[in-house]
């Protein structure tokens, strides 16, 4: 069985709209879900706006507001190698490109077993999605294994307990953590997840501009932490950008069997 963690944070209306209307559409079991917020009157305020039928059960982490908290708390909550997928609470669709348009994949369910077993296979723990959603750049192999970023809106895991230490960049941070121990990382590359963004404060945290700041140490302490993966972005202020593709393993999609 896979489990659906979904951390959210002053939006049950957004959650019922988007995020647990599409794992509905795509017909994910409700006891599967479950959604994690900071407090009890929280609680409250979604059990009593989003329908018992929509998921499993709601967990009340308790820790000060911020991503870092809640990520290692969904971490320690599930046992060691239970297979898990952390979405955000205002994803509106998974899709795919179709004549150089994007559509809705036809079987969520198939696409995280395959992801599941593909890590399994290449002895990975780590798995997403292409970060953008556009068809033009949504090209070449269907999956690779070497050093891409997952993007934290949709991560497919299986739990090894490590935990994050930044507040910001946090799915930067998980993701050269598992390349770093596992010398791997899963990404479908012709698969996206499609975000509704909010336009007022709410979620997690701050909204963009209030963060630059935040984001300039976070890239910073990332540096630190993985310099033998990244280094600070000259052109853009508060990211960070992978070194060269030749550091990087051979991606093994590319290997063939011997006859």
């Amino acid at each position: 069985m896979v489990s659906y963690a979904i951390p959210s944070y002053s939006r049950p209306d957004g959650i019922y709209k988007k995020t647990l209307t599409v794992l509905k559409n795509y017909n994910i079991p409700a006891k599967d879900i479950t959604i994690f917020l900071h407090s009890n009157e929280e609680k409250d305020l979604y059990e009593s706006k989003i329908p018992k039928d929509m998921y499993g059960k709601i967990e009340v982490h308790g820790l000060p507001k911020g991503i870092k908290g809640v990520r290692n708390f969904i971490t320690d909550y599930y046992p060691l190698d239970t297979e898990y997928i952390s979405m955000d609470d205002d994803v509106t669709g998974i899709r795919m490109p179709k004549a150089n348009k994007l559509v809705d994949i036809p079987s969520l369910k198939d696409l995280v077993k395959e992801g599941f077993q593909l890590c399994k296979k290449n002895g990975l723990t780590l798995w997403g999605l292409y970060p953008v959603c556009n068809a033009f750049f949504m090209k070449g192999e269907r999956y690779t294994t070497n050093l891409r970023f997952i993007v934290g809106g949709f991560m497919g895991i299986i739990n090894k307990k490590r935990h994050v230490t930044l507040n910001l960049k946090v799915d930067y941070d998980y993701t050269l953590m598992c390349y770093k121990k596992d010398k791997g990382v899963l990404r479908f590359n012709t698969i996206c997840v499609k975000h509704n963004m909010y336009s007022k404060k709410g979620g997690i945290g701050k909204d963009q501009k209030e963060r630059l700041n935040d984001y300039k140490k976070a890239s910073s302490e990332l540096v630190k932490k993985y310099p033998e993966y990244v280094h600070l972005n000259a052109n853009k202020e508060g990211e960070i950008i992978l070194k060269d593709t030749s550091m990087r393993p051979k991606n093994k999609t590319l290997k063939k069997k011997k006859k």
